[in-house]
């Protein structure tokens, strides 16, 4: 029987490629090596012959060498590229070599060359690693949050009917309010850098507020699965929660827009939570 590449090996896979591209900078890489009578490396050199028409080309520690039609990007780390009369290129990127375009050659977006000096290298690579690492931290952070709204707004769900329809009716009293809870930490950390001696009130304060906010996300989470429920004419349940926990998290992830939707709706749940505690009588204990 035919062996298939699961997800998971796709994945370690893909992670390893993205190590080697980032260390090629210092730790040199040979793909392509072959074990001689004289323990000499057998350098290879890429070569795109006339009339050849391909998309990508991706080289570490070897020689490009152009002749035909790479439609998208050329990019040589540790190798040097030479770009022959006639062929074409749309993007070209070399790290750490050199770039010959004879006449005749085509590059129609962009050449760009990085010297080959270590610190550049050494920059590079500790951007490329901090990139990881706070793509990790980002997805691990929504995890947890997607974790929390969606159990926290099942738990509380049947409880949560009144304050639900009530974040309905007032959501732009509720998001005043909450953008002036949100004022009174924001001016406290301020404070804290003219005089230090608040700095313990200003994180007490802060916890205070996060656990505020957390909570009352979670009443929007309820909020936002209930209109959805609703809206697709479904029998009202605890799933509610979880689609408003998967809404919360598709939007959130929107470019550009994705900040400030969960800025919006963290302000919305800070004021809910707050009215909540000022008025216990809106939920049904």
């Amino acid at each position: 029987m035919k062996r298939q590449i699961t997800i998971p090996q796709l994945t370690i896979v893909s992670v390893l490629l993205m190590l080697v591209l980032m260390l090629s900078p210092i730790v040199p890489v040979h793909f392509a090596h072959a074990a001689t009578g004289s323990e000499r490396p057998v350098t290879s050199t890429i070569y795109i012959p006339k009339k050849e028409n391909i998309d990508t080309v991706i080289s570490i520690q070897h020689p490009v060498i152009v002749d035909g039609i790479v439609t998208n990007s050329i990019i040589a780390v540790g190798g040097n590229i030479l770009l022959r009369p006639g062929s074409y290129s749309a993007f070209v990127l070399s790290i750490g070599g050199n770039v010959t375009q004879e006449p005749g050659a085509v590059v129609s977006e962009g050449l760009f060359a990085i010297g080959p000096d270590k610190r550049i290298f050494t920059t590079l690579t500790l951007a490329s690693f901090l990139s990881i690492g706070l793509y990790f931290i980002n997805t691990s952070l929504a995890a947890v949050l997607f974790v929390t709204f969606a159990a926290g707004g099942s738990i509380i769900f049947r409880r949560d009917e009144r304050i639900s329809a009530f974040i309905g009716r007032k959501y732009i009293r509720l998001f005043a309010t909450g953008i002036t809870i949100t004022i009174i930490p924001a001016i406290l950390i301020i404070a804290s850098f003219v005089s230090p001696s608040i700095w313990m009130a200003t994180i007490a304060i802060f916890l205070l507020y996060a656990l505020l906010g957390l909570s009352g996300m979670i009443l929007v989470t309820n909020k936002i699965g209930r209109t959805i429920i609703d809206f697709t004419g479904r029998k009202t349940g605890r799933i509610a929660a979880l689609y408003g926990a998967i809404a919360i998290l598709l939007v959130t992830n929107l470019p550009l827009v994705g900040i400030l939707s969960f800025l919006a709706l963290w302000i919305l749940g800070v004021g809910s939570m707050w009215t909540l505690i000022l008025r216990p009588s809106i939920i049904r204990i």
